[in-house]
């Protein structure tokens, strides 16, 4: 069964670094979903996989948190909105 989680997170700056970081993640993990940035300084995450291979990319956004300044991590359960076919998109 697949899960859905929508992660937010805020930090002193963003860019193309962080997203390569979360894409190739999310690739590693078979997931599915998006990473957009919304206002300035925070990004949206949207996943979906199963629940082993969500709580693996949570933890590695945890440890990355402490190297990138990321000063707010919040993750919360989300309902379907679209399929995303089986990719993971950065959207500009």
């Amino acid at each position: 069964m697949k899960k859905y989680v929508k992660i937010t997170l805020s930090m002193p700056l963003t860019g193309k670094v962080l997203y390569d970081f979360i894409q190739q993640n999310a690739r590693k993990f078979a997931l599915e979903g998006s990473v957009q940035a919304q206002l300035p300084h925070t990004i949206k995450i949207i996943v979906v996989g199963t629940h082993e291979a969500i709580e693996s990319f949570i933890d590695i956004l945890h440890k990355e948190s402490l190297k990138r300044s990321i000063t707010d991590l919040e993750v919360e359960p989300f309902l379907k909105d679209r399929d995303y076919r089986g990719i993971f998109r950065v959207i500009e």
